[in-house]
């Protein structure tokens, strides 16, 4: 078994390179906007570009400004896709704006409209010829890159249940949404791959698909039982790998391909890889050592290197990064071994190669790194683990209600790139008090954390909280929508003198909103945690996992507790019995809604039954009456 095409001996010295990989440099992304969206070497590794929630940057990874900030779209900046070949100042953006712009010099020259969509995703192929791009309600549309027009246009791509080659209008839509989340074009053909959110993996052809044949897929894979990241094509085209959010990448053979999606498993499953975690974010994974390697991003904070062949964890890279590395690049085969890596929580860009350092040189590298990365927003460990538990928090419940989250804002067109309006939203939601509902628990939510950051900064220290104080300082406080005052970072040399400062700081009692663009810059990570609640971002797509075992409990979070902060505990308690509470309510009036609807139904049909019934009575009288 070999997955590739291609062997080369320079493969062979990387493969030893692999185990020197430790960090080379720390670009620091100057955005006060939540985490990075997009990371891609171009095509000969002279540039690394980034996406964020406003603009674009193109960074050369030895220098620590960005060498170009575009801001051409309106909103959140989704996917960067770098043409082929010797066009390294060349490439196409999309955007939750609906909209893809084309790039050359490093200037936009053409903006294409024909989506009505958020786009989540792009494609070229090797000739540079065609573009793919794919939006949230599952189209994919097609592009002459040359004269910009549309070649063809696939809706509800996977939206529908595929069980032959139907023509898609003879194909049933199902009701959710389902995400485009990577389009793929092979090395050698006009075939491409999409992905989807409902974890299955359709090859096109892309020929076809401009002529006047029938609009349907030439192959399906159930790939992942959940929400599906990535796809990518070997070198031979003979095999795609896919990452999804069910722990697992897999290796699959395309030669054993049918065009039903209930192909076995078991015939075209090559190979898995499952040492790193990826359940509920949006963790990316790539090839490297001319595909001899799969390096992804993981849960856990690691980054995981595979041996492609045998499965084997190969290398595990870990240490810096704070929370979910959900983001990782490698750059082109051919040049020296170079990946790129961003979590969740930190904009800042790790490039890792071959270091040649001895063990104390590289521990004293980390420290130097830290210092000059990290020094002003070093947390108290309680700080920490408040952080931690938010997070497990928000997890939980976008585990639960993450895809009705998802369609409420898409069906309103709401981001999280302008300021976030909680009353503009549920006025817009209307009569629909489901959906009202819930986003007024997720603000609920949001608002006891903030409130709580502000809690712990006015006593003298964290042992004087006990559930009794905190939860009589969130009832004083019920009327105030939510406190935008975040964790001031604090420099371990500075603990005592925050300590005792500490007290002398009150609340702010002003009616903001959760994030409000008249925080001021410090207040970074209060925008983060609400942004966490956002379906857009790759980092906040939680997955829906089963509603019967996703509720957090306070064993969930015993590990990030510190042991003699009794006080802390406590107000996790508070926080998390609160959001029980809320979650049981919306349930409870969720199944009364429902009931009512069904007796209303039920009515409405026994009353037409009647009425039918009369009339045929009526008729029958008519009949016999001589």
């Amino acid at each position: 078994y070999s997955p590739l095409s291609l062997t080369s001996y320079q493969s062979l010295i990387q493969a030893s390179l692999i185990r020197d990989l430790d960090v080379e440099n720390v670009l620091q992304i100057d955005n006060t906007l939540g985490c990075l969206f997009c990371l891609k070497f171009s095509p000969n590794g002279s540039y690394l570009a980034t996406t964020t929630a406003d603009c674009v940057q193109i960074l050369d990874y030895n220098k620590p400004k960005a060498l170009h900030t575009l801001k051409d779209h309106k909103e959140i900046v989704t996917a960067l896709s770098w043409f082929n070949g010797d066009a390294e100042d060349s490439f196409f953006t999309s955007s939750l704006d609906k909209t893809i712009n084309l790039y050359r010099n490093f200037k936009p020259v053409a903006t294409l409209t024909e989506h009505n969509d958020w786009i989540r995703c792009l494609g070229i192929n090797r000739l540079n010829s065609t573009l793919v791009s794919g939006c949230v309600s599952s189209v994919i549309v097609g592009w002459d890159i040359a004269t910009s027009k549309v070649l063809f246009r696939l809706t509800d791509a996977h939206s529908i249940k595929e069980n032959s080659k139907e023509d898609f209008s003879q194909q049933k839509k199902t009701s959710e949404l389902n995400t485009i989340n990577s389009l793929q074009f092979a090395h050698s053909s006009d075939l491409f791959a999409s992905g989807a959110r409902d974890g299955v993996i359709k090859l096109w052809d892309s020929r076809i698909l401009s002529g006047s044949g029938s609009k349907y897929s030439i192959g399906s894979i159930q790939a992942h039982s959940n929400k599906l990241n990535t796809v990518l094509f070997t070198y031979n085209d003979f095999q795609v790998l896919s990452g999804g959010r069910d722990n697992a990448i897999r290796l699959w053979d395309l030669r054993k391909l049918t065009s039903q999606v209930n192909n076995p498993q078991q015939k075209t499953l090559l190979r898995e890889y499952k040492q790193h975690k990826c359940v509920g974010y949006n963790v990316s994974c790539s090839f490297l050592n001319y595909q001899k390697n799969i390096v992804t991003g993981s849960e856990d904070k690691k980054i995981v290197i595979y041996d492609t062949e045998t499965g084997e964890v190969s290398k595990v890279l870990s240490g810096y990064h704070p929370s979910v590395v959900h983001l990782v690049a490698a750059c082109p085969d051919g040049l020296p071994m170079k990946i790129a890596s961003s979590s969740i929580e930190n904009v800042n860009i790790i490039v890792w190669s071959p270091q040649k350092d001895t063990e104390q040189g590289l521990d004293q590298k980390k420290e130097s790194l830290n210092k000059s990365t990290g020094s002003d927003s070093v947390l108290l460990p309680e700080e920490e683990a408040f952080l931690s538990t938010h997070r497990s928090a928000v997890e939980s419940l976008m585990q639960k209600y993450g895809d009705k989250i998802l369609k409420i804002f898409h069906q309103y067109n709401f981001t999280f790139s302008c300021p976030l309006d909680w009353e503009q939203l549920l006025s817009d939601v209307g009569q629909d008090e489901e959906s009202a509902e819930l986003l007024q628990m997720v603000n609920e939510m949001a608002s006891d954390f903030a409130k709580a950051f502000d809690f712990y900064r006015t006593l003298p220290d964290a042992s004087s909280i006990n559930s009794e104080n905190f939860t009589q300082f969130l009832e004083e406080n019920s009327d105030t929508e939510t406190f935008s005052t975040p964790f001031r970072s604090r420099r371990n040399s500075e603990t005592n003198t925050s300590r005792t400062t500490r007290s002398s700081r009150t609340p702010s009692n002003s009616n903001r909103s959760v994030s409000s663009e008249n925080s001021s810059s410090s207040s970074r990570r209060s925008r983060v945690t609400v942004t966490e609640f956002s379906p857009n971002s790759n980092s906040t797509t939680v997955s829906s996992g089963n509603t019967n075992n996703t509720t957090l409990s306070t064993s969930d979070t015993a590990n990030t507790i510190p042991e003699t902060n009794t006080g802390m505990g406590e107000m996790y308690e508070v926080l998390l019995s609160r959001q029980h509470e809320r979650e049981e309510r919306f349930e409870q009036r969720s199944k009364q809604r429902k009931n009512g609807s069904n007796n209303a139904e039920t009515e409405n049909r026994s009353s037409e039954e009647s009425e039918e019934d009369k009339d045929n009575n009526n008729e029958k009288e008519m009949t016999e009456d001589p």
